[in-house]
């Protein structure tokens, strides 16, 4: 039987790594990080690190369900390629506030800041529509390669030490980008404008590859 700091730390590895290639969540916390300063991209990363869980516990419980609905229900993939275009236009098009937005340090500023912040990456996490197929295929590999018992769903304890391991080692592969983009703020913040626009590219992409495979 698999211990449960041995599944913590499998989860927390595939998730971690899993997080580092770049999409519109690692750019949108580089983004935050050069907009509104570390503190609202930290706080994006664990709103997004808190989806990641939600996300592993359906690919780890409802996963058959799940992929029935997008296979079967148009309905939901005509939703998603909508609020994902839609998402991108709003990216795409969202003005550059420049260096005078991390400057202010009002309260009123400082919730505001950081609730978008939180929100926002709620709603990009919400709207990763690899997340669950990523770890169902994860799950399954791991299974067949004897490294994990899939049984283990089966015990609370191993359950939740997958799921805490998981959103900690995405939390910290957004924490990465967060240093990472302070340690360069100076050399790169002249590209702190395009950054929305590379946001907002990705998910149009992502949106229409989906409208063209419903429409073919």
């Amino acid at each position: 039987m698999d211990t449960w700091y041995f599944i913590f730390f499998v989860g927390g590895i595939i998730s971690f790594l899993g997080t580092l290639p770049f999409g519109p969540i690692n750019l949108s916390v580089v983004e935050t990080t050069l907009t509104s300063g570390a503190r609202a991209a930290l706080i994006l990363s664990v709103a997004a690190s808190l989806v990641e869980m939600l996300m592993v516990f359906v690919a780890v419980w409802c996963s058959m369900v799940f992929t029935d609905l997008l296979s079967f229900s148009a309905w939901t993939k005509w939703v998603a390629v909508l609020v994902l275009i839609g998402l991108g236009l709003f990216f795409w098009l969202k003005p550059n506030k420049g260096e005078d937005v991390k400057r202010k340090d009002s309260s009123t500023s400082f919730l505001k800041e950081n609730s978008q912040a939180f929100f926002k990456g709620l709603l990009l996490a919400l709207l990763n529509p690899q997340a669950v197929p990523f770890w169902f295929f994860i799950l399954s590999s791991l299974d067949s390669a004897k490294l994990i018992d899939l049984s283990f769903q089966g015990d609370m304890v191993n359950l939740w030490a997958f799921l805490i391991g998981t959103s900690t080692g995405k939390f910290f592969s957004l924490w990465l980008f967060v240093a990472l983009s302070k340690l360069v703020e100076k050399r790169i913040s002249f590209l702190s404008q395009y950054i929305n626009k590379g946001i907002g590219g990705i998910l149009i992409l992502i949106g229409s590859i989906q409208l063209i495979r419903l429409l073919t």
